[in-house]
């Protein structure tokens, strides 16, 4: 029979040494969290550059579908009233419907600064 190995049998080693064993375990797990914390911060950060250019790329591209809407209306007024008039009914569209969103934000605006104002006016 051979004798076991002494840094196996738990009588021969000592609290110290378990200790320490212990101590750089948790240097080892705490360099390797904070490596994959590094490492999905940067994935994170590459993808976030992404979508913030496919997310600019979506509002140019709707704000350039809307411009073609908008042609588009008053080109298929023009017929019916003057061009001046087509113009004047589909901007007149567009700035009631700007000032319905203004009154919207406006609202929930208030309803936020009543949550954090404790109600007060």
């Amino acid at each position: 029979m051979t004798d076991p190995d002494p840094q196996d049998d738990p009588a021969a080693r000592s609290l110290f040494e378990d200790v320490e064993t212990l101590i750089d375990d948790g240097r080892n797990a705490f360099a390797a969290e904070l490596n994959f914390q590094k490492t999905r911060l940067a994935f994170s950060a590459r993808a976030l550059i992404r979508v913030a250019v496919f997310a600019v790329a979506a509002v140019l591209l709707a704000f350039f579908v809307l411009i073609a809407l908008t042609v588009g209306l008053v080109m298929a007024l023009v017929p019916s009233v003057t061009a001046w008039g087509a113009t004047a009914i589909v901007a007149g569209t567009f700035l009631l419907a700007m000032l319905a969103s203004l009154w919207l934000v406006w609202r929930n605006f208030r309803r936020i600064r009543a949550v954090f104002m404790g109600n007060r006016r």
